[in-house]
């Protein structure tokens, strides 16, 4: 199957087991499913207690699901105790790469694109298959309950934020945040090497007139130059627009590192955010701050849709951890106003899926909102993709609730 499968997409498929049953692995192994195990969303393998059948012989531990062979690798499962009861690996692209838990076992593995059926992609395997989580509700309900579950999922990367203060620099966290927000979806990895290879003692060494071959000596080293390496293999450059190509978002991340090699961006953010009065004049700021006009770049370094990313999911919840929330009410309310107010980033794969669940009424009535964007996001990967219908509906009437009970005091 020549489809590029998602991580979350394939924990469904197996969890839903949407394959067909005639199941070999890598090197010939029959393999039969009894029991595919419990979602874990915790440490360790993504399922445990799951019990097959390989080669004749009933077999029973933790399943661990990987988009390549090699990601066992660079997560260092093979370091981590928790994955010694790993019964089976499952993959979607085999890359050849050798796999030993830390007690040094083999373990087999299964090419799940070569057995997924026909309709293991629709829609309906990653959303219920009756979902009515929307059912009756009027406008003002469903942008209420959107809201809520956006700013869950911004809570939780404000959390992070402050959470990695303790370990190392703001302005650490920012650029880190940044480097992986440009290779999203398929070149996080790649882009995570490359902000681990670029400090700032050795920016400061260097002029504008050496920019260039600095560039090409780190495209070199992280598998991008003309010579391949090791690390080629983490890069995705297939079915990519030409400006989201990862030479030309590499390029753009170190000329912004290059530019703030001497300043934290941090701190900058925070400035920006204090001194602006409303959302445009804040907007203006950070797309100055991303697109340094006094700089002698050729060109700016990000459009729109990426600063949108990149304001949303790594400058608000990194200042929002910065408030404190008991005593700060001014900067809390400025920041939450901001929150509501930053319109939708394009529609993605997630919204436009939500469509087909919800009245053309209803999603006329959605405020575009990127908040909005964000409850749909939380929707489809604390429930849909888990098939936890009952608790969805759970947490939805518990939120109206909670709105009826507000009201009413």
């Amino acid at each position: 199957m020549e489809k590029i499968a998602k991580e979350f997409q394939l924990y469904s498929i197996w969890q839903h087991q949407l394959l067909n049953h005639a199941l070999v692995g890598c090197s010939g192994e029959e393999i039969r499913v009894h029991y595919p195990g419990n979602f874990n969303r915790d440490s360790g393998a993504d399922f445990k207690n799951a019990l097959l059948v390989i080669d004749g012989v009933k077999v029973s531990g933790d399943i661990e699901i990987h988009i390549r062979k090699r990601d066992w690798i660079h997560h260092k499962h093979h370091l981590d105790k928790n994955y010694d009861k790993v019964i089976l690996h499952v993959i979607w692209i085999d890359d050849n790469s050798s796999i030993l838990t830390s007690s040094g076992a083999t373990i087999p593995t299964l090419i799940m694109a070569n057995f997924v059926t026909e309709t293991a992609f629709d829609t309906d395997n990653f959303i219920g298959y009756n979902c009515d989580f929307f059912g009756a509700l009027g406008k003002y309900q469903i942008n209420y309950l959107l809201q809520e579950l956006g700013m869950k999922r911004v809570l939780t990367k404000s959390k992070r934020y402050k959470e990695l203060s303790y370990i190392e620099s703001s302005d650490v966290s920012i650029i880190n945040s940044i480097a992986v927000a440009l290779g999203y979806p398929n070149n996080k990895d790649g882009m995570h090497l490359l902000a681990s290879r670029i400090t700032k003692r050795k920016l400061e060494t260097i002029n504008y007139e050496e920019l260039d071959d600095y560039i090409s000596e780190l495209l070199d080293e992280i598998g991008l130059g003309s010579v391949r390496n090791s690390n080629s293999n983490l890069w995705h450059l297939f079915r990519i627009r030409p400006n989201g190509q990862p030479a030309v978002r590499v390029r753009s991340f170190i000329l912004l590192c290059w530019y703030y090699r001497e300043v934290d961006i941090s701190l900058k953010l925070w400035d920006i955010f204090v001194q602006s009065d409303n959302l445009k004049e804040f907007s203006f700021k950070v797309n100055h701050l991303l697109n340094p006009y006094e700089a002698s770049f050729d060109k700016h370094l990000f459009g729109d849709y990426i600063i949108g990313i990149i304001t949303f999911n790594i400058i608000f919840p990194f200042i929002l951890s910065k408030i404190e929330m008991e005593t700060d009410k001014i900067n809390l309310a400025k920041i939450l106003a901001f929150l509501k107010l930053f319109k939708m980033v394009g529609d993605n794969r997630i919204t436009k899926t939500f469509t087909n669940k919800i009245s053309d009424y209803q999603y006329k009535h959605i405020t575009k909102i990127e908040l909005n964007s964000q409850g749909l996001h939380f929707l489809m990967k604390r429930y849909c993709i888990n098939h936890e219908c009952k608790l969805c509906k759970l947490e939805r009437d518990m939120l109206l609730k909670t709105r009826e009970t507000d009201e009413k005091q």
